[in-house]
């Protein structure tokens, strides 16, 4: 995996390559042995807690810098290596892309075009033999979530009350989908973007 944060691999236990997927070179070279990929997830995200009249323009630009821009790195770095495995691309979008949210106009924004990105690469790559699929995750029990949570800067029982569910989800059920779509049981699908949100975006009114 990649991460820019170099603590990842002892935490983890996963080998890591330390990157940051928002420069374009640095994401080149870091694929640049690599050997045919079944999948390729791009799972870098931040976000930031602002009104759009309060966001820095470093603020946006960084948003956007890791979460639209480092998805698409990412995916050109791995093409070759997707096709020679006729492999299937995976990004992370969010409920946020297709709802919006107050003080989260960049990250809104950014997730809106990730998905666009993905079904864009799912109509050019399919004559490569690659299919591009987005997860988006609705209000996942995440260290950060919890955090916010404890922290009391997330209200939890407000997230509970618009969700039919009414629960989080677990990172686990975001993998889960993740697998199924790579698996051979999804090989129809692509240019999708698959909700994971225990409900969230079908309730739209009262």
């Amino acid at each position: 995996g990649w991460d820019r944060d170099p603590k990842v691999e002892t935490e983890s236990g996963t080998p890591m390559t330390v990157v940051d997927v928002s420069r374009y070179d640095d994401v080149m070279e870091a694929a640049a042995d690599l050997p045919p990929l079944a999948a390729v997830v791009t799972c870098a995200g931040i976000g930031v807690r602002a009104s759009a009249m309060e966001t820095t323009s470093l603020e946006w630009d960084t948003v956007i810098g890791v979460n639209l821009t480092g998805t698409y790195n990412t995916a050109v770095a791995c093409h070759e290596a997707l096709k020679a495995a006729e492999g299937t691309l995976i990004t992370i979008g969010s409920i946020c892309a297709t709802s919006a949210f107050i003080d989260r106009s960049a990250y809104c924004s950014s997730k809106a075009a990730v998905i666009m990105l993905t079904r864009c690469l799912a109509a050019e790559w399919a004559a490569d033999g690659i299919r591009a699929l987005a997860v988006s995750p609705g209000f996942t029990r995440t260290p950060l979530m919890q955090k916010g949570i404890d922290a009391g800067l997330t209200d939890l029982n407000a997230i509970l009350d618009h969700t039919p569910m009414r629960r989080l989800l677990e990172p686990e059920e975001i993998a889960d989908m993740i697998v199924a779509l790579v698996g051979p049981n999804a090989r129809g699908m692509s240019g999708s973007n698959v909700l994971v949100d225990a409900g969230f975006e079908s309730l739209a009114g009262f």
